[in-house]
């Protein structure tokens, strides 16, 4: 499965904000790591262990201390609870329905260990026009991820729901033009 041009360039881009966050005793949970995985596969040297969700089976071989496990982001995950010092959600949190979301952030901050960190790139809500105009019109971006998106989150809205489910928000920056947001929050 070949991944369209634009789509790699913005990954690259987005994985350059992440990859300095990462260590030596990392254990990172991926949810959406995507058929590439491809953040796992970058940061495999630099973490101890890595873990992809994804509704895709992976498409490339995988680093020794990675595994990918198909599921659903909704589905129950056999996972044990504080088994993760970081949580990465590049470009998927926009994937699960607002009706969703808290009850999803729960079941992430169960899999944290004590002031282990969710990093998140989500696109802006001033994004949804330009990602329809790549994706529909100009055909650059995969037309089946866009029109599957459920919402377009912004950081006040991220802060009030990691609140509510037992995170602390701890920095949110924009970025590619301000189209898109590096969001974080800590379990305490």
């Amino acid at each position: 499965m070949a991944e369209p041009l634009l789509e790699a360039v913005l990954g690259h881009l987005r994985l350059r904000r992440i990859v300095g966050l990462f260590g030596p005793g990392d254990r990172v949970l991926d949810v959406g790591c995507g058929f590439n995985v491809r953040a796992l596969r970058e940061l495999a040297p630099r973490i101890a262990a890595g873990v992809g969700i994804d509704v895709k089976e992976p498409s490339v071989p995988l680093p020794a201390n990675v595994r990918v496990y198909k599921h659903d982001f909704l589905d129950e995950w056999n996972l044990p609870a504080q088994s993760f010092t970081k949580i990465l959600m590049l470009a998927s949190l926009q994937y699960v329905d607002r009706r969703h979301a808290v009850d999803f952030l729960r079941k992430l901050t169960r899999l944290l260990e004590p002031r282990g960190r969710l990093i998140v790139t989500v696109p802006l809500p001033r994004a949804k026009v330009v990602l329809d105009t790549l994706a529909f019109r100009l055909k650059l971006l995969d037309e089946s991820l866009v029109g599957d998106q459920k919402e377009y989150y912004d950081p006040v809205l991220l802060n009030a729901m990691a609140t509510e489910a037992g995170l602390n928000p701890i920095a949110a920056r924009t970025f590619q033009f301000g189209m898109n947001c590096l969001w974080m929050a800590e379990r305490p």
